[in-house]
């Protein structure tokens, strides 16, 4: 079993520790941008579902005209 001297040991545990901040950021990152996404596409779901709506009404104004 390797034998690590204490300033050796606590080196590889600031490597570990900055690897696993570097992970989490990454991951936060990856997650605001997923939010982001997320935000955008249900912007334009409601702005499309508001378009289907004023389709329809045009419709049903165009339906009664030809009555």
């Amino acid at each position: 079993m390797e034998q690590r001297t204490h300033k050796e040991g606590s080196k590889h545990e600031f490597k570990g520790l900055l690897i696993q901040t570097n992970r989490m950021e990454k991951e936060s990152t990856s997650s605001k941008f997923s939010q982001n996404i997320f935000k955008r596409l249900s912007q334009h779901l409601r702005d499309i579902n508001k378009f289907i709506k004023i389709l329809k009404n045009l419709e049903q104004t165009e339906c009664r005209k030809q009555n």
